[in-house]
């Protein structure tokens, strides 16, 4: 806290504040307050962008928020992390396989050896598209 009472618009200091306290301390409140103040501060930051939409995502199910935020993050940065989760998140909650492959096959494109994107590709294309060659030559990545 003392970190953002001396930079109190530091968009990064205030998102690392809100993932520790999602991450850490469990106080999701708290953490969305946080997320939302360091998106105030810096509403181009895809990492911020990026981690408020898995937390409106994964911890509070508001999948229309979330995909909101994925996709600004998106927009703002190519991070192999933020790709990746978003193609998760369109394949899992809204079933857009067809989006989902588009954004697997970014999230490889930026971190061509990202063990989890390339393995969740690979679960994609061997349970959503049925091909189980491009699915075992991912796995082997």
């Amino acid at each position: 806290r003392k970190a953002i009472q001396c930079a109190p618009q530091n968009g990064d200091i205030i998102g690392g504040y809100a993932s520790f306290v999602a991450e850490e301390l469990h106080d999701n409140d708290s953490a969305e307050v946080y997320y939302k103040r360091a998106i105030e501060a810096d509403p181009d930051n895809a990492v911020n962008l990026g981690k408020f939409a898995y937390f409106l995502h994964a911890v509070r199910g508001d999948h229309h928020l979330a995909d909101i935020h994925y996709q600004r993050a998106v927009q703002c940065g190519n991070n192999a992390d933020i790709l990746g989760n978003y193609a998760n998140f369109l394949e899992t909650e809204k079933e857009n396989y067809e989006l989902a492959e588009y954004y697997y096959k970014q999230a490889v494109a930026v971190e061509p050896m990202h063990a989890y994107n390339l393995a969740s590709y690979a679960k994609f294309l061997a349970y959503s598209q049925n091909d189980n060659g491009a699915a075992d030559e991912h796995f082997r990545r």
